[in-house]
């Protein structure tokens, strides 16, 4: 039988000359073989995959966080070199799930393409700010992540190294003096 269909649909393809397609009944009657067509193909796909004309869940372009008391997400702040905050985008985009770099390029709207993203990840080099912000968003890295590694990039491009907590103050003594270029702390005036 299916050897027999095989031939009629041959024979149908040999007849469906530029004339007889331009005939509206024609032309229907394909349309529906058509998504008689697409309908089956698609069913047959796999059971892994949704039924036809079911809908995906929603899934959420950004990261999801991490559960109450873990903090995993890397820090760019921590970064002193250029290899540091290269080696932090990589551990963001593991953070974040490892998003392939095609679907990073979409989700950054294609402001840098995605063998860029790839080439820069493997280097160790700093590459360009628009480079990184666009990893950042590929990996659903929201304002407040690309404002971060912003900031770690121009600290690293300008060569500034990241500021050193300043020590806490031994007991007895008062509150440490100020590093440069830090405003110092308002006094306090006790009035009677």
């Amino acid at each position: 039988m299916r050897a027999e269909l095989a031939a009629e649909i041959s024979s149908l393809k040999q007849r469906l000359s530029p004339e007889v397609l331009r005939d509206p009944r024609i032309r229907a009657e394909l349309a529906e073989l058509d998504k008689q067509v697409a309908a089956a193909l698609e069913e047959s796909r796999g059971r892994h995959r949704l039924p036809a004309g079911a809908a995906a869940p929603a899934v959420s372009a950004e990261p999801v966080r991490d559960a109450d008391g873990y903090n995993l997400k890397p820090d760019p702040l921590r970064a002193q070199t250029a290899a540091e905050l290269v080696e932090a985008l990589r551990q963001y985009r593991a953070w974040a799930g490892n998003t392939p770099f095609r679907q990073m390029a979409a989700r950054a709207r294609q402001r840098v393409a995605h063998s860029t993203m790839c080439v820069a990840l493997k280097n160790h080099e700093l590459p360009g700010l628009k480079v990184v912000l666009a990893i950042v968003a590929g990996c659903g890295g929201g304002q407040p992540d690309q404002e971060k590694f912003a900031t770690a990039w121009r600290r690293i491009n300008s060569g500034m190294t990241a500021p050193q907590p300043s020590p806490a103050p031994g007991p007895g003594q008062g509150p440490a003096a100020p590093g440069p270029g830090q405003p110092s702390a308002p006094s306090l005036r006790v009035v009677r």
